[in-house]
């Protein structure tokens, strides 16, 4: 059962871009996640369950 919350996705990655590539996540992969990324709960074109895979 899902319990989606309002949640920015610019909001999310400039709050936690620093944590990602920090971490080891290639910054040309961040980058490119944050500009298709609009919605974080859909599982459609745009929403971060779709744009990572």
């Amino acid at each position: 059962m899902p319990y989606p919350w309002p949640l920015n996705p610019q909001e999310l990655f400039s709050e936690r871009y620093a944590q990602m590539t920090n971490t080891g996540l290639p910054v040309d992969d961040v980058d490119a996640m944050r500009a298709v990324i609009t919605d974080m709960w859909a599982d459609a074109p745009g929403g971060a369950i779709r744009s990572g895979r």
